[in-house]
């Protein structure tokens, strides 16, 4: 995505964000948050005010945000126990990532997965 700012020149500079971390840190730095409907919003509330900030302080020309697509990567098939001592994935959480892809899509900012990589 080529990143607009109406009246500011943009820095020749491509961010390319880990989605996925974060998420899970914004998360675990705030107290539940839902909709009126029970939609679990915390991490996407504060990850999307982050990258909102972010984009401000940095004013990249191009923007990508990655995500994990499994947790089956190169690095499980050579170290099985890789991340082995993490506890799952709340669902409160895991209901966030649809929604944030699909927040990100609409801001017409690139979204990035592929099979096998983890960041």
């Amino acid at each position: 995505m080529s990143v607009k700012e109406s009246g500011e020149e943009m820095a020749d500079k491509f961010l390319v964000i880990d989605g996925s971390s974060l998420i899970h840190r914004a998360f675990f730095a705030l107290p539940p948050l839902m909709t009126k409907q029970g939609v679990h919003t915390r991490g996407l509330f504060l990850s999307q005010t982050s990258l909102v900030k972010l984009l401000g302080d940095v004013k990249p020309k191009w923007l990508a945000v990655a995500f994990d697509k499994s947790r089956k990567t190169f690095r499980t098939e050579m170290f099985a126990d890789y991340k082995g001592q993490r506890k799952p994935t709340p669902s409160e959480l895991s209901e966030q990532f649809p929604l944030a892809r699909r927040l990100l899509e609409a801001m017409n900012i690139t979204v990035l997965e592929t099979d096998g990589l983890r960041g």
